[in-house]
């Protein structure tokens, strides 16, 4: 009994121990935390990948349209741009017309060089004696004149320049309006025929049936436009 109780005094004693682990946490959460996070911000990404896969489809889809829309707009304008650049275009043809005439109704009458020598070469064979008169206070009629008794004279015609005041109707109205030839028989024909060659028209002018002692060119007045 001795011997046991020694080699129990001898005999250490192990006293039984638990080692319990350190577990670390970063910002309040430990690795189960943080992967509990991870997979939510995983499927978070993937729903936010989805919609802008969504997104970038919708916004193709909506420039297509766009440009659809905008490819018709530009048809239509370049349409409409035609008309009204047609429209203007005509109206202002229209307006150069106007002012060709107002200048044309207000310009003095002169023999172009056709015209010139056009009368030189109807009237080179005619041997005639012809009066070319213009209205008095007529300067106009009296410009006009001096051009014609140039191309007769040139023609090799006989002519005299003259003015004199005109006759007039019961109502003061001159009776000379525009180019007036008095002459009688052939002399009429052939003068009338030598200024239509040229591209003028003359009128008749009998002066109460009394016979022409003489052919006369009568330059009246200038005959309205309008």
């Amino acid at each position: 009994m001795q011997n046991n109780k020694i080699e129990s005094a001898e005999t250490p004693q192990i006293t039984n121990t638990t080692l319990s682990k350190r577990v670390k946490r970063v910002l309040g959460l430990d690795l189960h935390g943080w992967e509990a996070i991870m997979v939510w911000s995983l499927g978070v990404a993937a729903v936010a990948a989805i919609a802008v896969v969504v997104a970038t489809r919708v916004v193709i889809l909506l420039q297509r349209e766009s440009l659809t829309e905008s490819a018709e707009e530009f048809a239509k304008y370049k349409v409409n741009a035609g008309l009204e650049i047609a429209q203007a275009t005509a109206r202002a043809e229209e307006a150069i017309l106007a002012q060709e005439r107002i200048k044309a109704a207000v310009a003095w009458r002169r023999l172009t060089k056709e015209q010139h020598d056009k009368l030189v070469s109807a009237f080179k064979e005619t041997r005639l004696s012809l009066f070319v008169c213009s209205l008095t206070g007529d300067p106009e009629g009296a410009r006009f004149r001096d051009d014609i008794v140039k191309a007769l004279s040139d023609a090799g015609m006989k002519v005299t320049p003259a003015s004199f005041h005109g006759l007039r109707d019961a109502q003061g109205h001159l009776l000379h309006v525009g180019l007036n030839v008095w002459a009688d028989g052939n002399d009429m024909k052939v003068i009338k025929e030598g200024f239509a060659a040229a591209g003028i028209t003359l009128v008749d002018t009998h002066l109460g049936l009394i016979a022409a002692p003489k052919p006369q060119l009568i330059v009246g007045t200038k005959p309205t436009p309008f």
